[in-house]
């Protein structure tokens, strides 16, 4: 994965900062299938700082969607429900997204306490609030 952190950053040095966040949020996800969160997350944080940067809501749902799952891993139940309820707050914008559902599906059926407490706070607080949670990892 480490390869794949440089050549995210040469494309971006070349100006290509919507196929760097794009590759970057890819390096989460694949830090996820693998086991190898802290790696992701790396990747996924700077996808963040890019999609915001050049405004791609797309990319950032995504993104932090990846967040949600990754802290789910972890049994961070309300860290996870606070990030996916910020994400579920923009939902029309990603629900349609081919791949987003199945990618999501670990946290749609969550019922715990806990990730329902973090849902409506992630939804009342939005997506800026969701972001510094997951660069603050």
């Amino acid at each position: 994965m480490g390869s794949g952190l440089a050549e995210c950053r040469i494309a971006g040095e070349c100006g290509f900062h919507w196929w760097q966040a794009r590759q970057l949020t890819e390096l989460l996800e694949l830090g996820l299938e693998l086991g190898r969160l802290e790696e992701g997350e790396e990747a996924g944080r700077e996808a963040l700082r890019v999609s915001t940067a050049i405004e791609d809501p797309l990319n950032t749902l995504w993104t932090l969607a990846g967040f949600a799952r990754v802290a789910l891993t972890r049994g961070e139940l309300e860290r996870a429900g606070r990030i996916w309820g910020a994400v579920m707050s923009e939902e029309r914008t990603v629900l349609s997204t081919p791949g987003f559902g199945e990618f999501a599906a670990p946290l749609a059926g969550m019922t715990e306490p806990a990730f329902l407490s973090g849902l409506a706070v992630g939804r009342d607080d939005g997506l800026e609030a969701a972001v510094e949670l997951a660069l603050a990892t």
